[in-house]
């Protein structure tokens, strides 16, 4: 599930990424992917000990995000449009100039399987 996400966020232009996985899951997706060289990106890797969520996330990628925009995308969404990469795109670019966020969501009909 990692390699559709991947390829959203690098036809964003995004080339600097943060994987983070669970700790037993890491190994996994270190030898899988690398460092990203083969993909034209820079991965980088972070542990979570406890899914708690992406706020969660955010936390621990806080490091790594700096005062950079940052991108969130989660390796069990798939999210598709035709124009889905211009979106994207045009998202990136609004978020580096004015701070504003945008968010991508859709309808999920079995509401059930996050607990609600």
């Amino acid at each position: 599930m990692v390699y559709y996400p991947l390829e959203t966020l690098t036809q964003a232009g995004i080339k600097d990424i943060l994987i983070i996985t669970a700790n037993e899951h890491q190994d996994a997706f270190m030898r899988a992917l690398g460092n990203g060289v083969n993909w034209g990106v820079h991965i980088t890797y972070a542990c979570q000990e406890v899914a708690e969520g992406i706020a969660q996330a955010v936390m621990i990628g806080q490091d790594f995000i700096g005062n950079d925009s940052l991108c969130l995308i989660t390796g069990d969404t798939i999210i598709l449009g035709k124009r889905l990469q211009e979106y994207l795109i045009k998202a990136c670019k609004a978020a580096d100039k004015s701070g504003n966020a945008t968010i991508f969501v859709d309808n999920d009909y079995d509401p059930q399987q996050y607990g609600m």
